[in-house]
């Protein structure tokens, strides 16, 4: 292999490509996985979302948004609150009131949730969510709120939310006569550290409130949907049958588990299709091995005979070039793997969206202006049965690709060798 530096060369760059893409592709797409996953697994496995189903109507006050009855006659008030709680195998029912506003920062308007719930439970539904300055609104204070993140820090020529810092948000209110706009002050009593998506809500562009508010603000007893706590992942399908059986076309329960099945399978497949892909760039290389070293058979022919003449076997001939071909598929598969674990990051990168830097996680989903404040953040799946897989695949195809050759070149004779010019 010295002696054909250009050679050895090139059929080592053709294996290593093979390694260089599966690793970047299942890596990048690995670590999107497992951070969809842990994502997700922040609400927990036994979270379910309880919701009306079909046209939404509010009696009362007659505010029509996601607050209300359905068209079935169902409504998420006290009643259901109670009877969803008396199901077997549930441990908490949060109801909860969802409004869509616009909160003015400086110079700017930014769109936020405004979410009321029991503040004091809020740890129940969103494990490890952490407060990072004040302490969450007791059930009794109606102008006190509880800011996340991406709201605190809102980026651009706006400056950040302090504790205690008075925000106004203005919300739409439709009755059954006008629409109107009215606007609503809170003073800041919590500040709530960086927490990422949760199931169809994210705390860190969210205001959280009291019920109390809920209602002052809805102006409405009936509320937005429920979360439903159950007492072990083993009973949420229970549940889920229950509310099934008792309001079949009037509430859909959706689970954690349910949503993270779906991602982990959409993933899997793209994981599959994108390995698929990669493996033609391995079919390349088992073609590349076997031609140069059928073409090293044939320029080394003199040199094989003299090894016959010698007494050199038929399993020595053949294993003199298994070896040179393995150890071109082991040096490929080397720098491959450690190339596509470099690769990876940019592959997150670009599939994912986002910042990129070799050596440090993808970035996704990060507000503008807020910089380092990512809502996801990427790591590829770089795992030791990954990096080794790809070695030994290296390997392996360099052993198969050179088994024809290494046959060819026993099955000369002495004097068949010798005598080719």
């Amino acid at each position: 292999m010295r002696s054909r530096k250009l050679r050895a060369t090139l059929t080592i760059i053709g294996i290593a490509i093979g390694p260089a893409t599966i690793v970047a592709l299942i890596a990048a797409t690995g670590g999107f996985a497992n951070q969809t996953t842990a994502q997700f697994e922040k609400l927990g496995a036994e979270t379910i979302l309880v919701s009306p189903v079909g046209r939404i109507f509010v009696a009362g006050a007659g505010q029509a948004a996601p607050n209300g009855a359905n068209s079935a006659g169902v409504s998420l008030d006290a009643d259901s609150e109670r009877a969803l709680a008396g199901l077997d195998g549930v441990k908490m029912v949060l109801p909860y009131y969802r409004i869509s506003a616009t909160m003015r920062t400086g110079t700017q308007n930014a769109q936020v949730s405004i979410i009321a719930l029991d503040t004091e439970k809020m740890r129940s539904l969103f494990p490890g969510i952490q407060i990072s300055e004040g302490s969450e609104p007791g059930s009794s204070e109606f102008t006190s709120a509880l800011v996340g993140y991406n709201v605190a820090h809102p980026g651009g020529d706006s400056s950040n939310i302090a504790l205690n810092q008075v925000v106004s948000v203005s919300y739409t209110v439709r009755n059954q006569r006008q629409v109107t706009t009215e606007t609503r002050s809170f003073v800041v009593k919590g500040l709530l550290s960086q927490f990422g998506q949760g199931l169809f809500l994210n705390p860190d562009d969210t205001i959280f409130v009291t019920m109390g508010t809920g209602r002052l603000l809805t102006r409405s007893n009936t509320y937005s949907g429920f979360y439903i706590v159950a007492k072990s992942a083993d009973d949420v399908n229970g549940v889920v049958e229950q509310i099934n059986e008792r309001y079949s076309n009037q509430m859909r329960a959706t689970t954690v588990s349910s949503i993270l099945s779906t991602v982990q399978t959409i993933t899997s497949n793209i994981s599959n299709l994108l390995g698929s892909i990669a493996a033609v760039s391995v079919v390349v290389a088992f073609t590349g091995i076997m031609t140069t070293m059928l073409t090293s058979v044939n320029e080394r022919v003199r040199e094989i005979g003299m090894l016959k003449a010698l007494g050199t076997p038929r399993r020595g001939i053949m294993m003199i070039f298994l070896t040179e071909a393995v150890l071109a598929g082991f040096l490929g598969g080397l720098i491959g793997a450690t190339l596509g674990s470099s690769l990876s990051f940019w592959v997150a990168s670009s599939l994912f969206g986002g910042g990129f830097g070799f050596g440090g996680p993808a970035r996704i989903g990060a507000r503008p202006g807020q910089g380092a404040a990512p809502a996801v953040s990427i790591t590829p799946a770089i795992t030791p049965e990954l990096f080794g897989g790809a070695i030994l695949l290296a390997v392996g195809v360099a052993i198969l690709a050179g088994l024809i050759p290494a046959w060819k070149a026993s099955k000369l004779t002495p004097v068949q060798a010798l005598s080719r010019e």
